[in-house]
């Protein structure tokens, strides 16, 4: 499996955040072990998500998985801070391909920062996608900030139709990807 998540980075040049982790809606939670931030999951064993409202749970604790080399740097002040796969990453291999997923999320990660260009809004977006076999891909923008709604809703919909043939070769695959836009820490 690290064969696979190994590939993932360097195909995306981004880092990955990811566990052996299992869809729960009602699992005891240890406050101390839960995160309900994408950038503070690192190290704990629960994520309450905040863009679909579950819980997802593990035994093990979320990790961090960067290519060798180190990830890309940005190349403005809107960026993809990190990607998180809620899929047992044990199956993802076996529901879609890593060089199709990084395909699909490199495709994504392009698409979103050409459309929030002329955003002035400093703020983040956590945007999930749930790919599917038989279906269109399910996507739901989260974000964090003051933006414009209608700008969101564009980006909601023109973000649907352009994922709209993105599927698995069977069941189904959810990540999640954290865009920094306007980040005031951008290092230039």
């Amino acid at each position: 499996m690290i064969y696979s998540k190994v590939i993932l980075t360097a195909a995306i040049g981004l880092s990955i955040v990811a566990c052996n982790a299992s869809k729960s809606t009602n699992p005891p939670i240890d406050a101390v072990k839960t995160a309900s931030e994408p950038d503070s999951l690192i190290g704990k064993n629960n994520y309450a998500n905040p863009v679909d409202g579950k819980v997802y749970a593990s035994s093990e604790k979320f990790k961090e998985y960067t290519p060798d080399g180190g990830t890309r740097k940005p190349k403005g002040p809107n960026y993809v801070k990190n990607v998180t796969l809620l899929t047992t990453q044990q199956e993802v291999p076996g529901i879609v391909s890593i060089d199709t997923l990084a395909e699909f999320i490199k495709g994504q990660e392009a698409f979103v920062l050409k459309n929030i260009q002329g955003i002035k809004t400093v703020g983040r977006l956590l945007i999930q996608f749930h790919l599917h076999h038989g279906a269109k891909p399910t996507v739901m923008v989260s974000y964090d900030g003051d933006f414009d709604k209608n700008q969101l809703q564009q980006l909601d919909a023109d973000l649907r139709q352009y994922c709209v043939n993105h599927r698995t070769k069977k069941d189904s695959v959810v990540y999640q990807m954290l865009f920094m836009v306007n980040d005031a820490n951008y290092a230039k």
